[in-house]
């Protein structure tokens, strides 16, 4: 059956077939379910171009007498064969995916125009009501290894939130890259506790339980609270004596090039390199929250008697191994306690 225009569905449909909706849509062989059109909307009346809208409410008429859950869309994909989709095992070396959802946002390659944003995945938990949300969550990555009709099945890594990015065009960089971006809380409503991450106690581990594990190295920009920091320096055998009394200052502050070599460190510092006046009408960016337009200050925009954009450069500094410090004044001790010895056995 072919209809060419729109079609309202009061009662059930039951499409045995596939199907293909929008004016640049045709049947596929490997999709049940095919959409594609092309949308012109230019103004605010038309830019909000949806391929498929869903809208659903939940509404009991009665006291909930157990736990009821709604879903605006629900998508499931299963490997369901006794073949070998492992890529370490397979017989191939090849390997099967199982996607729940998949979608792409950006640009075609035909495209030559600028865009300001591109989401992969644009989620908002909304609350327009006045009673309360217990908890409000924007994501929920959930892993689940769990059967009580089949205990064997074993997962190797699981990973609740995985970030990749790749750039490969000859001229095309790309500017900076963030894995995990958290910003403050907007908004003239009140706001009690704010963590930009937060790690519950992590005890399951039979092995390790690590809150945060990290390979490179890390830069705070502000003061770090620790119960107790671990220290792996390796042991400092030199003539630590003679090697602290060659550190001086510049005016009151530490020369970092006179420090034992083994305490010596370069690291990196995002310094401010210049700041330019700007119009406060070039400082603000339009931003949806919650279905409404909002202005938002643009990112490296400060308000400081005006508005300033601020350019930023990562430079290479002298800094100080506080660990190899550590060992250096632990090698001093030892050294004074063996002159103190001496002075005491004359």
């Amino acid at each position: 059956m072919e209809i060419k225009g729109n079609l309202e569905v009061l009662k059930n449909l039951d499409v045995n077939g596939h199907r293909a909706a929008g004016s640049i849509a045709s049947i596929q062989t490997d999709s049940v379910d095919y959409i594609a059109e092309t949308f012109t909307g230019y103004d605010l009346a038309n830019y909000n171009s949806v391929g498929q809208f869903v809208a659903t409410k939940l509404s009991p008429s009665a006291d909930l007498t157990d736990n009821i859950f709604q879903t605006g869309g629900y998508y499931t994909a299963q490997w369901n064969s006794a073949r070998d989709g492992m890529i370490a095992t397979s017989p191939n070396g090849k390997y099967a995916s199982i996607r729940g959802f998949t979608g792409t946002a950006g640009t075609a390659g035909t495209a030559t125009g600028n865009l300001e944003r591109a989401l992969g995945v644009y989620m908002i938990t909304q609350h327009l009501g006045s009673g309360i949300i217990n908890n409000a969550y924007g994501v929920w990555g959930w892993i689940d290894n769990n059967n009580t009709t089949n205990e064997t099945g074993s997962i190797n890594i699981a990973t609740n939130f995985y970030s990749q990015c790749t750039t490969g065009k000859a001229t095309g960089i790309i500017g900076t890259r963030y894995g995990m971006r958290i910003i403050d809380a907007t908004g003239v409503g009140g706001l009690t506790n704010q963590y930009g991450l937060y790690i519950d106690s992590l005890a399951k581990g039979s092995s390790v339980n690590y809150g945060i594990y990290c390979v490179s190295d890390s830069y705070f920009g502000n003061n770090v609270s620790a119960l107790s920091f671990t220290d792996r320096t390796p042991y400092y055998d030199g003539d630590a004596l003679t090697e602290l009394s060659k550190i001086k200052g510049i005016d009151g502050k530490l020369d970092h090039k006179t420090l034992p070599q083994f305490a010596q460190k370069k690291v990196k510092e995002r310094v401010e390199i210049s700041r330019d006046k700007i119009e406060a009408r070039d400082a603000f960016e339009d931003i949806e929250i919650g279905g409404k337009m909002q202005k938002k200050l643009k990112e490296d925009i400060i308000e400081d008697n005006g508005f300033y954009k601020i350019e930023y450069e990562t430079q290479e500094k002298d800094g100080r191994d506080l660990g190899a410090m550590v060992s250096i004044l632990t090698k001093a001790v030892q050294q004074l306690t063996g002159k103190v010895k001496v002075l005491e056995n004359k």
